[in-house]
């Protein structure tokens, strides 16, 4: 037990001691470093609020002893904020300097700092920008800012330099003890024995650390702009709280058997509150749901990825699974109940072409006297009869075609595919509606750019085109301008096809039936139409490996394109 608890306290609080050792350190390390950058930015604000002030401005355009002793030699906040001030003008010519501490005034040229005056000098000249950072003296580091003094204004170019700094000496210690609850002490570089003796011990790092049984201390190197030693800030912190840790391993050993009781009772709380609390609640929710009578109801998802949480993931899938089914059923019935009215459908329809099939015979007879005696007899009217005539007996025959295809509605058998010329088959089609009153009220446009060939039942196209065109004709009717029809044959982008584009001005589909236009017994004309029409058209346009398509982007009336292959042609 005793070389257990040894190996225990050395891999959990001893290696947790030096951890909080590295956090003291790196805390005293970022303390330090802002409380060195707060005094740069407190300088640097000085600086530049002076340099960017119009009294400063204007006195680097007419210099003069009043202004220089009112606001720098005598005054109060300068004198106690800043040692050293030094004002020049766009070439680094010194037009006023002021070296004071301690109450007595310095001599510039003793302060040894004029080659990196100039240094700096030369970079403002370069960069117009701000600086701070520190140099060394005769006197001690010296901290400073500068700022090029300009116009706000006209901000460019300036009008001479202003620097101004303070001692890092023991008022400046002051000033950044605020910021630590240890002991400081500044150790300047020209304090000689001892600073070479901290810069020793350091061997070289710019951050050290040192501690024995009474003391931790840290040392943080200073260095100037010319990375050259300037200062040690020494950081002393008694270490009775590392040394604590280490006498007190029976705290350790009797908090250690505390915890584990305490985690058995907290695993046991644990099992009982969130295992057994979901699991009681998968089963209230599961009796929700008894008998499938509402299977939209759903067990709240559990996010936290356990095996309780797969069991909810599998319960829920499976209802979806379950609702997927009974909605795909609904579908069926609704589909079988549709197949059984066009079933009925093709009975009657069967039963109505036996009806039909006489009074045409009898229609084809009499169309056969007219045109024997309109050939016989030729009167100034003879064109428009026969042509009245050949347009009649080709209908008679599309008829006859009709009736028969109904007979066969259950082979679903089509008439023999040709060559069709779509040109010919539209202008075939206008010729039949003619002589339809409805015709007389709408102006029809016709656009080609060449003829288009497709292998097709010339019959069953007519059929389409007919029922599109009186579609358009009903629908622009209702239009209280001027109703148009726009029908324009053009050829798609890859030449294999070719789209017949029936535009008309009408009010356009209704939104709620956009989406079933192809469906049987759906209509746009409500309580006129069977609603048969664009499905049976849609039927034999698939027949003829084309589609149909609704432009929904139109928005002057309806917009239907029918597209279809066209037949290759050999050269």
């Amino acid at each position: 037990m005793a070389l257990f608890f040894h190996f225990s306290i050395n891999t959990t609080i001893l290696p947790e001691l030096k951890k909080q050792k590295n956090v003291f350190i790196e805390k005293q390390k970022t303390k330090i470093q802002m409380a060195l950058t707060a005094e740069e930015r407190s300088m640097a604000s000085i600086c530049n609020n002076l340099a960017e002030w119009s009294g400063m401005v204007h006195y680097m355009k007419t210099p003069s002893t009043e202004f220089e002793k009112e606001f720098f030699s005598d005054s109060p906040f300068l004198s106690h904020r800043m040692n050293v001030i030094l004002i020049l003008d766009a070439e680094g010519k010194i037009l006023f300097n002021r070296n004071r501490n301690g109450g007595k005034f310095l001599d510039f040229n003793g302060l040894k700092i004029k080659r990196d005056i100039d240094e700096i000098t030369r970079q403002i000249n370069l960069t117009h920008a701000s600086f701070t950072g520190i140099i060394n003296s005769t006197y001690g580091p010296i901290l400073l800012a500068v700022s090029p003094i300009t116009n706000q204004q006209n901000p460019s170019p300036f009008s001479g330099i202003l620097m101004m700094g303070r001692f890092m000496d023991q008022t400046f210690l002051k000033r950044i003890s605020t910021h630590f609850t240890e002991n400081l002490t500044l150790v300047p570089f020209n304090d000689n024995q001892l600073f070479n003796s901290y810069l020793k011990r350091m061997q070289g790092n710019d951050f050290f650390y040192w501690e024995d049984e009474e003391k931790f201390e840290v040392f943080y190197l200073g260095k100037d702009i010319d990375q050259t030693p300037s200062f040690i800030l020494k950081i002393a912190s008694e270490s009775r709280l590392f040394r604590i840790v280490r006498k007190n391993t029976f705290l350790y050993i009797v908090f250690t058997v505390l915890s584990i009781i305490f985690l058995g009772f907290l695993v046991y709380f644990l099992i009982e509150k969130y295992i057994t609390k979901r699991i009681s609640k998968i089963s209230t929710d599961m009796k929700s749901i008894q008998g499938l009578n509402d299977i939209s109801i759903r067990i709240r998802p559990d996010r936290r990825g356990d095996e309780i949480s797969s069991l909810i993931a599998n319960i829920n899938e499976t209802l979806d699974k379950i609702e997927n089914e009974k909605k795909s059923r609904e579908e069926i019935e609704k589909l079988l109940i549709t197949n059984e009215k066009l079933v009925s459908i093709g009975r009657m329809a069967g039963s109505i072409a036996h009806e039909i099939n006489s009074p045409i015979l009898a229609i084809s007879n009499c169309i056969q006297a007219l045109k024997k005696r309109c050939l016989k007899k030729r009167d100034r009217d003879y064109d428009l009869k026969e042509k009245a005539i050949t347009v009649s007996e080709s209908e008679v025959n599309r008829i006859r075609n009709i009736i028969s295809s109904l007979l066969d509605f259950q082979r679903a058998d089509m008439e023999e595919l040709t060559e069709v010329n779509l040109n010919q088959v539209i202008q075939q089609s206008l010729e039949v509606l003619k002589w339809s009153k409805k015709m007389n009220s709408i102006k029809i446009i016709t656009k080609k750019q060449q003829d288009f060939f497709i292998m097709g039942a010339q019959g069953r196209l007519k059929q389409v085109f007919i029922n599109f065109i009186l579609n358009a004709v009903e629908a622009s009717n209702d239009n209280k301008n001027k109703p148009v029809l726009q029908i324009e044959i053009l050829p798609t982008n890859g030449r294999d096809f070719c789209e017949v584009h029936f535009k008309d001005n009408g009010p356009g589909i209704l939104p709620n039936i956009k989406n079933r236009l192809f469906e049987p017994f759906v209509s746009t004309k409500e309580g006129k139409s069977v609603g048969l029409g664009l499905y049976v058209s849609y039927k034999i346009i698939k027949n003829h490996h084309g589609e149909i398509l609704y432009d929904d982007t139109y928005k002057e009336g309806a917009h239907f394109i029918i597209k279809l292959p066209l037949k290759e042609r050999h050269t």
